[in-house]
């Protein structure tokens, strides 16, 4: 994995750990962080750096001459 996937990985796990704790604290009646667009924010942040890793592991593997099956596996 590169570094550029690597990055993209831990921006993607920052962020929804950020949305995760607004919502276990608001859950929990602690108040919230962030406001309703803040949460959204996040959420669609991590997706698109979720996204954007996939991506570029996808690529790799397609670059270095393997096949990619249509049910998930190597062959």
């Amino acid at each position: 994995m590169k570094l550029g996937e690597k990055l993209a990985f831990v921006v993607a796990s920052i962020l929804f750990a950020i949305f995760l704790t607004n919502v276990i604290l608001g859950a929990a009646r602690f108040g919230v962080v962030l406001s309703d667009v803040g949460e959204m924010l996040a959420l669609f942040g991590a997706c698109i750096f979720f996204v954007i890793a996939v991506l570029g592991l996808e690529r790799r593997q397609r670059e270095s001459g393997r096949t990619i099956s249509n049910q998930g596996g190597d062959t």
